[in-house]
């Protein structure tokens, strides 16, 4: 899709899990462009952006979407994939290199380790990601959240979950020690 106007006509936070998850890929496709420039996959964020900014119906509506992302993907396995895990088992590991080379994805998936190479399949995504400025991420959270505290902490237990399982249940109380701001 090339048009943002009719990519944000199509969101729906009422779509079945694949509808959703394919928004959020064609969306990518979108702001990715024929990728020869990062300046304009920046510059698609922004216009995202202030699209979604002037449009306070649209932005209720990502909000939503947003919501059910994050109630229906489990990123535990993504954070494992990134080697969150504390050891992988090299037969497991080439046995899901091979499922994954040899059968095609699919975005009706609640793993996020297996939507995220569907939405963002290219080194590109991650250069113009990483070209994007502290205020556009700033405003990112700010259009998908409408309690971006209340999600943060949401992904950060579900990490600590995570951590709990893997290092025994003391690894919570050590993060929460090492975070917490020194007291004067």
């Amino acid at each position: 899709m090339k048009n943002l106007p009719a990519l944000l006509n199509t969101l729906s936070p009422d779509a079945d899990l694949a509808g959703r998850h394919v928004w959020l890929i064609k969306l990518f496709e979108w702001i990715r462009g024929d990728q020869t420039s990062l300046e304009a996959a920046v510059a698609r964020v922004q216009a995202l952006i202030d699209a979604v900014q002037l449009q306070p119906e649209v932005q209720a509506r990502l909000q939503a979407w947003w919501q059910t992302l994050l109630q229906t993907v489990d990123i535990t396995t993504l954070l494992a994939d990134f080697g969150f895990a504390p050891r992988t088992a090299f037969v497991s590991e080439l046995a899901e290199r091979l499922r994954r080379k040899m059968l095609p994805g699919t975005p009706e998936t609640t793993d996020a380790s297996e939507l995220f190479p569907l939405v963002a399949p290219t080194r590109f995504d991650a250069q113009w990601m990483g070209a994007l400025q502290e205020k556009q991420i700033n405003e990112l959270v700010e259009l998908l959240s409408a309690h971006p505290g209340l999600d943060t902490l949401r992904w950060q237990r579900s990490l600590m979950d995570d951590a709990d399982l893997l290092h025994g249940s003391n690894s919570r109380h050590r993060f929460r020690a090492r975070a917490a701001p020194a007291h004067e």
